[in-house]
């Protein structure tokens, strides 16, 4: 089999990573095409992946048009020359750029339509597959599949992951214990008209955790903002060993607040997005591993923080709860081969 893959951010690395192994081991030719968002491409050289560069989306409507069509262009330079049986991805460019070559169209997406509408928009017309979380209550097209689960699943389910902690204590500085705080820009053009936490509110946040430890920050700002505490430096492929180790996550990002409650970490959540998102609603709401509060309701989070490093039981209580959502769930990655391989011998046999 042939499988473009087609690369957004850093978490959707780690989304196919494992899938891609898989595929590269048996045989399978694998095309990787990916934009340089928040490190990707660092990322996927730390893991040894060759890829094909795509410029990354910008904020702005005229400025996103402009990398939609260079995103479609590039992939479809790759695609032509690659010939694949499948296109998967993350990206309106696979669904798109799948009608102007031979391989079909598979989109993975955790947003429902509420959340993402340009971005499905662009892929709802011309994907053959959609794939998303069963939490997504909107019917996507046609051929929309759902799993029990969040796309975390594919590289944090325990069969797949097993924090390092020993190679952790190596890497920090000390061995207090520690707190994660991550930060984003909102910048994408997805993001217009929503806000994370603000300078002010970053401070005084961090401030707060330093009362209880070290705290390592995670940002997309420029240094003038982030680094009121320890940057993160840890490899990028060892980010998810260090937050396992954490009494806490702080956050202005969906996907390290997933990635948080996989790893049986508490957070807090800070941001416009509160409520709206349905797979962390189902995580907070059902699971309770995790809490949102909006950035007016700052106080309130602050009062949450305060109780969960307050309580000595936390880690046992966070494990338990851990435990019961991965019950419920499916390990996403072999769910993905062999959907794969179910639809590659379906249409051979229909062929």
């Amino acid at each position: 089999m042939r499988i473009l893959v087609d690369i957004n951010h850093p978490a959707h690395v780690h989304l196919f990573k494992h899938a891609i192994k898989i595929w590269q081991e048996r045989g399978d030719e694998v095309a990787i095409t990916a934009r340089d968002k928040d490190l990707t491409h660092k990322l996927l050289n730390e893991l040894g992946f060759d890829f094909v560069p795509i410029p990354a989306t910008s904020r702005g409507f005229f400025a996103y048009i402009k990398a939609v069509l260079v995103s479609n262009f590039r992939v479809w330079r790759v695609a032509r020359k690659f010939d694949p049986d499948l296109l998967i991805g993350t990206s309106f460019a696979v669904a798109h750029v799948s009608k102007l070559v031979r391989g079909k169209s598979m989109v993975f997406g955790e947003d429902d339509w509420a959340s993402a509408k340009q971005f499905w928009r662009l892929v709802t017309p011309f994907a053959d597959y959609i794939v998303t979380p069963d939490t997504i209550l909107d019917k996507l097209g046609g051929n929309h599949i759902k799993y029990a689960g969040c796309q975390e699943l594919a590289y944090l389910h325990p069969s797949r992951f097993q924090p390092n902690f020993s190679a952790i204590k190596k890497l920090l500085p000390s061995k207090r214990p520690y707190s994660v705080v991550r930060f984003v820009s909102y910048q994408a053009f997805h993001d217009q008209d929503e806000s994370g936490l603000s300078s002010t509110q970053s401070k005084k946040i961090v401030d707060l955790l330093k009362e209880y430890g070290d705290v390592y920050v995670s940002s997309e700002f420029n240094a003038e903002q982030a680094f009121w505490a320890d940057e993160m430096k840890v490899p990028l492929d060892m980010v998810h060993d260090l937050l396992a180790g954490a009494q806490i996550l702080i956050s202005d990002s969906q996907t390290m607040t997933i990635e948080a409650a996989l790893l049986g970490i508490p957070s807090i959540r800070i941001n416009s997005f509160v409520g709206r998102i349905p797979v962390i609603e189902e995580i907070e709401k059902k699971y309770d591993l995790t809490y949102g509060f909006l950035p007016e309701d700052i106080s309130d989070a602050k009062e949450k923080l305060i109780a969960i490093l307050e309580n000595s039981e936390i880690r046992d209580e966070w494990k338990e709860k851990r435990d019961r959502y991965i019950k419920d769930k499916i390990e996403l990655t072999s769910w993905i081969v062999d959907f794969i391989d179910n639809l590659n011998q379906k249409e051979k046999h229909e062929n």
